[in-house]
């Protein structure tokens, strides 16, 4: 399932995904049958509600899906610990534009899903123009470390516009992952200096 936004309009799409073509290089092959729309937001709302109504939107679709046959999930929307639990099948997450801070897809301590992992069955964690909070990327490592417990392998690929992560973060990472793909912003310095 693909999902995308705008400031005007979210669009759905869901297909069947090919049985055994997922890979960290290649994307999972969507196939037939399938389907997609997209809904458009009212204009005479203020832009700033429209954030609050992709999210719920996003929501509301979800629920309304199989939750057994969701394999892969691509969004440039936030995620939620709501929306994550309601696909525990789910093998390859991609998110765009995410913003890795504290709890980054991780349950909430006190909540009803505390000692759980959100996406048990997760393989491949794709991460394009990822932001850190304070360029601090621990959020990701204490996520990475977190999924991989119990021998749950996991690979993560982070790449795109903005990205940059110190050596001695992706060292951390790679011991954590079946696979790492990084590829930095060529752009983007280091922001402490020490990468060279």
């Amino acid at each position: 399932m693909v999902v995308l936004s705008s400031i005007r309009c979210i669009s759905f799409h869901v297909s069947v995904v090919g049985v055994g073509c997922h890979d960290p290089n290649r994307l999972p092959q969507h196939g037939l049958p399938n389907a997609s729309f997209t809904v458009l937001l009212s204009p005479s709302r203020p832009i700033s509600h429209h954030a609050w109504e992709r999210l719920s939107l996003c929501t509301d679709v979800l629920a309304l899906l199989p939750r057994e046959s969701l394999v892969s999930f691509e969004t440039d929307l936030s995620v939620t610990e709501e929306m994550l639990v309601t696909m525990p099948n789910l093998e390859a997450l991609h998110l765009t534009s995410p913003v890795v801070s504290d709890e980054f897809l991780l349950p909430d301590p006190d909540g009803p899903n505390a000692h759980k992992k959100l996406l048990p069955s997760l393989r491949w964690l794709y991460l394009k123009d990822a932001k850190a909070m304070d360029d601090d990327w621990n959020p990701l490592v204490t996520y990475l470390a977190y999924q991989t417990s119990g021998d749950q392998v996991v690979s993560l690929e982070l790449f795109g516009e903005g990205v940059h992560v110190c050596s001695e973060m992706i060292k951390r990472m790679e011991g954590l992952v079946g696979e790492l793909i990084y590829v930095p912003d060529p752009r983007k310095k280091c922001p402490f200096g020490k990468c060279p």
